[in-house]
């Protein structure tokens, strides 16, 4: 919506702030603005494309594999020997009339 301004001469002029900027823009900075969306272009793919390369080091896992697995494939149960040798087992009689003693 063009403002009014007097000039001057004191003569009423219809003046638009969006007209000015755009008549600058594409007259005097027009290099200046064309390599800036150049840049802002090129900054932009570069984010895309790093967004959407493949990392080796992605956990990405495929639901085929993971509905075809069986139970089998993934426990396999060992038997080890003790590494220690079991503990005295007291029968409970013997502990509950040490604790009524103390």
């Amino acid at each position: 919506m063009p403002e009014t301004v007097t000039n001057a001469a004191g003569q009423v002029v219809q003046y638009s702030n969006t007209k000015v900027l755009g008549t600058l823009l594409y007259t005097k900075y027009l290099y200046p603005v064309e390599i800036a969306a150049v840049l802002l272009l090129i900054a932009m793919i570069a984010a895309i494309a790093l967004t959407l390369r493949e990392r080796k080091d992605s956990k990405k896992v495929d639901p085929a594999l993971q509905v075809r697995v069986k139970a089998s494939d993934r426990l396999k149960v060992v038997k080890l020997a003790p590494t220690q040798a079991p503990l005295p087992v007291e029968p409970p009689e013997a502990a509950l009339v040490e604790e009524v003693k103390a």
